[in-house]
């Protein structure tokens, strides 16, 4: 009971009387577009805005303004890049193209009058794929070889590519140009889309940026209340867990075929048909799960995607040879199944409940939404399909 009443004390002196909670409730109170529409988190939805922003033929009436002063500003961060900042401002802007996921390019922009190529890859909450900024050069550079060339690698905190022609730039950057813009350009420009510019930066610089006021106003209060906030953060709602129990709740709920739930963690979800149990092999397994289960259906429940999987574990080796044999010749049904058999682990199935792309737009109610159409498809389609092929392999010849 003595550690229920401490920690109340703790909650208590955190709530009580800080002054430091009073101004960051009051800073991150006022409404703000961006977060209302959940778009603090969502890459693809910074990418479109500010595309958006960056193209002249845009209504937003900057025209090319932020274009300008986004392309001078990576052209002075480094010597690598043969444009200067003064051939950016004289440039005729007519003609330009502002590509959005152009071969998986974040951003791509042409300015067919200079010439120039520029390509900015986002990253907020994620970091870089294998080569992935150098696939993209290579690829720039084959399309467009009669351009020169800006590479620009934007992140919260402007942190250095691996790929030493792209050019680091931080949303910090991004902030304090927009800011600018908006503050000289306030008498001329659209009520509207002042408004939006000063909406966005202040979004950033309560969530993105490190370096702002509010995020050192966070560090103090932190700093004084740590043991508040961890047992605050060690009690907050966690969507990742309430997608596990909720599997755990509809798997179980499956009648006809019946489903058993094997060991799941809040990241991997497993589960078997009971049909299955009545296979010799099916309890082979080592080095997988208690059960000793070689054959599992596996959700992959990853912060952003949730994917259901079979896969072969280890296990009697003639036995996973014969089910990959099967699932070869039944490919139609087996889709997502990998060409070779591995020693451990082989996925035979897949089947993408929500993509990477698409997670991060969906709500917490839109993602238990796709769940339910999804888990019911595949139970009245794949499930059954699967279920029947693997029964009929003949393991004793």
């Amino acid at each position: 009971m003595k550690n229920g009443i401490d920690e109340i004390k703790l909650l208590e002196q955190f709530l009580v009387n800080n002054k430091e909670l009073e101004i960051l409730e009051s800073r991150i109170s006022e409404f703000n577009i961006f977060e209302a529409l959940g778009a603090v988190k969502q890459e693809l939805r910074h990418s479109d805005f500010l595309s958006f922003l960056m193209n002249p033929n845009e209504n937003h009436g900057l025209h090319e303004i932020f274009l300008k002063r986004l392309l001078q500003k990576a052209s002075m961060t480094s010597d690598r890049t043969n444009i200067n900042a003064i051939e950016i401002d004289t440039a005729d802007y007519s003609g330009v193209e502002i590509r959005r996921e152009w071969n998986s390019i974040d951003i791509l922009i042409i300015v067919p009058k200079i010439p120039i190529a520029c390509a900015i890859e986002n990253k907020i909450f994620s970091g870089e794929h294998l080569d992935q900024l150098k696939r993209y050069k290579d690829l720039i550079i084959k399309e467009f070889p009669d351009s020169k060339y800006l590479f620009m690698f934007l992140s919260p905190d402007g942190i250095t590519p691996s790929d030493e022609d792209w050019l680091p730039l931080s949303y910090n950057d991004i902030a304090e140009i927009l800011n600018n813009i908006a503050e000289s350009t306030s008498s001329t420009l659209g009520s509207d889309i002042y408004t939006l510019i000063k909406h966005y930066t202040a979004m950033l610089e309560r969530h993105i940026i490190s370096d702002s006021q509010i995020a050192e106003l966070c560090r103090k209060i932190y700093n004084t209340h740590k043991k508040a906030i961890d047992l605050i953060i060690e009690h907050r709602p966690d969507i990742q867990l309430d997608i596990k129990s909720y599997f755990e709740k509809i798997i179980k709920e499956v009648k006809e075929p019946g489903l058993i739930t094997d060991h799941c963690s809040k990241s991997y979800i497993r589960f078997a048909p009971k049909e299955w149990e009545k296979l010799e092999f099916q309890k082979t397994g080592e080095g997988w799960t208690r059960t000793h289960r070689v054959l599992m259906f596996e959700i992959q429940n990853f912060q952003d995607s949730l994917t259901l999987k079979l896969i072969i574990g280890p296990g009697e080796p003639e036995a996973r040879k014969k089910i990959f044999e099967a699932v070869q010749q039944n490919k139609k049904v087996f889709k997502g199944a990998l060409n070779k058999l591995y020693d451990k682990f082989s996925q035979i199935y897949r089947y993408d409940i929500i993509k990477r792309k698409e997670y991060e737009d969906l709500t917490d109610s839109e993602i238990f939404a796709k769940i339910d159409e999804h888990w019911a498809k595949f139970i009245k389609e794949d499930l059954i399909r699967i279920i029947e092929i693997i029964k009929n392999i003949n393991f004793n010849q």
